[in-house]
């Protein structure tokens, strides 16, 4: 595990400078966009001086569901990509201060996931875009939440993680 594996799972938004990198609390590197959020024991080489966000390390780590392991579907949707509604397509809005800054809801680059749709896997209803993000994960192990409005719990080699699931339409 290194650096680059956790950047994906952090926030590309420049408002919420907490989790747009790894951060380090107690024995725990963390990476979170807040929606998924991942941890490593004694992570080798320690990240950015960043201050992460308070109460990270209670989320649920002892308590969430992991009875029942799941396997990823062999088929996740291909990402589909349109102009950012925040900015319609620019990358850039202007802020109150009449400056202008790269988008936060498209980390700039103007495009943005077209609604991420719910993949069903075991009784939980994922993200696609999230279950893309873990299938790059080594030894990636997945469990069933039973299906309730909880965390779905998983764990891949050196580390594991937490991923919010979607409300079904």
């Amino acid at each position: 595990m290194n650096i680059e594996m956790l950047m994906p799972f952090c926030s590309q938004d420049e408002s919420r400078p907490m989790i747009t990198a790894p951060f380090t609390i107690g024995k725990y590197t963390y990476a979170t966009d807040g929606r998924v959020c991942v941890r490593v024991p004694d992570f080798p080489v320690p990240p950015p001086d960043i201050q992460g966000p308070q109460g990270v390390e209670k989320l649920g780590w002892d308590t969430a569901p992991r009875n029942v392991a799941v396997e990823l579907p062999e088929e996740i949707p291909c990402e589909r990509t349109m102009d950012c509604t925040t900015c319609d397509g620019t990358g850039t809005h202007e802020c109150r201060c009449g400056d202008t800054h790269p988008c936060g809801d498209c980390g700039g680059d103007g495009k943005m996931i077209q609604n991420d749709q719910g993949v069903e896997v075991g009784k939980m209803f994922l993200g696609e875009s999230y279950l893309r993000k873990l299938a790059a994960l080594p030894g990636l192990k997945l469990y069933d939440n039973g299906g309730v409005p909880d965390v779905c719990y998983f764990t891949f080699e050196g580390g594991e993680g937490l991923l919010m699931p979607m409300k079904r339409a």
